[in-house]
């Protein structure tokens, strides 16, 4: 399985688990100039902008370690 099918394997889970949280999906992969938002997501007054990150292991760091700064504004 190549990354690319395993990253939309992730997001679509992440997606999932934002439903059973009660959020609504707006938007997936959702693409504005040359940057990319994997999910946006609504819950009430709660506008989730979410950057998926998938790991099959910890072996080069925890995916919270791979999100940079500029990808969290």
């Amino acid at each position: 399985m190549n990354t690319t099918i395993r990253g939309r394997i992730g997001e679509g889970v992440a997606a999932e688990s934002f439903q059973k949280q009660g959020f609504i999906i707006l938007k997936r992969n959702y693409r504005f100039g040359r940057a990319e938002v994997d999910i946006i997501a609504q819950k009430g007054n709660i506008l989730a902008i979410v950057e998926v990150k998938r790991r099959s292991n910890t072996y080069f760091g925890d995916p919270q370690s791979f999100v940079y700064k500029k990808q969290q504004h």
